[in-house]
Formats: structure tokens, sequence, C-alpha cells
């Protein structure tokens, strides 16, 4: 299994990243909510900024400010929803077809236009970690790593973890099947 070997780069890239310690995402990403949820599949952004999150038993919309939940739809035909390729998933209450990401596919959007960027890593899988990266953490040198933080989850576990910002970037979420932890901004 020679061409598993990790490569000098990929070993110090995993050394760097044992040798984080875990906290709250740098300022301004101060605010965190949790929304608690079971079988979560998929999460998306609405194009005003509404958290989506999809589970086996149907789907919920909430405000990413205080997660209070703004539509929950439990009927039967809801599946019927999702696109073909798990990337789309079609809000009839909103009018609207969000991009999905999670256990099936997709991918949040990782990287915000002033730079900020979050990143999944798997340094002991199965078990995963999300980074968050501040602009000036660019490069290869030693000192981007202090610009490096794993964030610490409060109600998720370090498995399965998706992640993405929101399209007006003033938001992310990081998600697994136990649900959401949501990061705002502060201006």
């Amino acid at each position: 299994m020679e061409h598993l070997s990790l490569n000098k780069y990929q070993l110090d890239y995993l050394k760097h990243i044992k040798q984080l310690i875990p906290g709250d995402p740098y300022s301004p990403w101060c605010k965190r909510i949790i929304i608690e949820a079971a079988g979560v599949l998929s999460a998306g952004w609405t194009k005003d900024n509404k958290v989506l999150l999809v589970s086996h038993d149907g789907y919920s919309v909430s405000n990413p400010t205080d997660g209070k939940i703004i539509i929950e739809n439990y009927s039967k035909d809801w599946l019927r929803n999702i696109s073909k390729d798990n990337l789309e998933f079609e809000l009839n209450e909103f009018n609207e077809i969000v991009k999905i990401f999670g256990l099936f596919g997709g991918d949040g959007n990782h990287v915000t236009s002033d730079r900020w960027k979050l990143e999944v890593v798997y340094p002991a899988w199965p078990n995963s970690l999300v980074l968050i990266r501040e602009p000036k953490a660019q490069g290869v040198d030693s000192k981007r790593w202090e610009a490096i933080r794993i964030i610490h989850l409060n109600r998720l576990e370090y498995i399965d973890l998706k992640c993405g910002f929101s399209y007006d970037e003033n938001y992310f979420m990081i998600i697994n099947s136990s649900g959401a932890e949501i990061f705002s901004r502060l201006s």
C-alpha cells in the first residue's frame, strides 16, 4: 500500500494539525447558536441566508441569528425535493432551489471574498475537524499556523463534519447528523 504513504509535506501538515488546540473561532466569528436535530442528511443556505436542514423525517428552515424555526415540514413526500445528484433542494415555501451539502453529496462554500477559509481535515480518521483560517494564514511558512484554529464544537461529535459559508458571508455552519452549529460575524 505504498501509494497511501504520506509525503514529507503531508506528514508536516499532519504534525501541525495535531499540535493545534481546539478553541472558538477567531474574531469576528464570535456568536454561536446550536440547532439540535436528529438524522441530518444535508444542509444549505437560502438566498436570504436562512439555514435549511434536511433530515430523515423532513426539513426545517431556521434563522441563523437565534436558531428559531421558520418552517418545519414533515410531509412524507419531501424526498422528491432533493435533486437526483443530491446537490439541490426545492424549497417550495420560499419558491427557491437551495444548493445543499452533506452526507450524500456536495460541499459548502469554504472561502469568503475577504479570504476567511474553512477546511475539513481527518487527522485521526474517521474523526474529522474543521479548521478556520484567518485571511493572513496564507502561504507555506510556519507563521501561518498561528492564524489557523480547530473549531471547538459544543454539540456535534467530531465525525462526518461538513461546513460552509452563507451567501452574504456573514455566517458559517458546521453540520453532521446531530444538527448544526452556526457562527456569525459581529460587525
